[in-house]
């Protein structure tokens, strides 16, 4: 397009975009470029997922306490932080940790260990889960891995057992990895006292 010595009319060209004259103007039948908007919205509208894309698993988080690995799914979690300390409560009980403050919010952390009645080891290290959709914090040891599991490898538990770690098993997975129910963490009365 050549434009020397020639200045552009741009209120000639919004005109002409608003009336779609444009295309004409540039040789294009308007006919054809409506049939190829039209093929393109039927292809994007059948388009297949990719192979294994979609999977009737549960995407979980997988992390350590002590030596356990345990599992919650990623479904349950709003963020993962490092655990930089809390600020205490006095008075609180052994499973709260004390509450961090995260962008303006104040947000209680809760020992996870200590809530499932495991050995507690390296108080000062670990990451912070943020629970969804209260927001409630769960320390815990490192964390591992995203992975799937796929509902034929999910063994319930066993028993009507009122014990403290199995009330928050949702389901075990042969290699020795428990998937934890956030729900039931967060009926725990400690939390529903603290986010009530």
């Amino acid at each position: 397009m050549n434009t020397e010595g020639k200045r552009i009319d741009w209120a000639e060209i919004k005109n002409r975009l608003k009336q779609g004259q444009l295309a004409q103007g540039l040789g294009v039948d308007r006919q054809k470029v409506e049939a190829i908007f039209r093929q393109r919205a039927e292809r994007l509208a059948t388009r297949k997922a990719l192979p294994g894309a979609v999977s009737g698993g549960l995407s979980v988080l997988t992390f350590y306490l002590g030596q356990e690995c345990y599992a919650i799914e990623l479904a349950e979690l709003a963020e993962v932080l490092p655990f930089a300390g809390c600020a205490p409560l006095p008075g609180a009980p052994p499973e709260l940790l004390g509450v961090v403050n995260l962008r303006g919010e104040f947000r209680p952390v809760v020992d996870l260990a200590v809530l499932l009645g495991l050995p507690v080891t390296e108080a000062d290290a670990g990451q912070v889960l943020l629970l969804r959709p209260l927001g409630a914090g769960l320390r815990v040891g490192r964390v591992d891995q995203v992975r799937e599991i796929s509902p034929e490898e999910l063994i319930l538990p066993g028993g009507e057992s009122a014990a403290l770690p199995t009330r928050y098993v949702q389901g075990l997975v042969p290699g020795a990895l428990a998937l934890l129910s956030a729900e039931m963490i967060l009926s725990h009365p400690l939390l529903k006292e603290t986010l009530g």
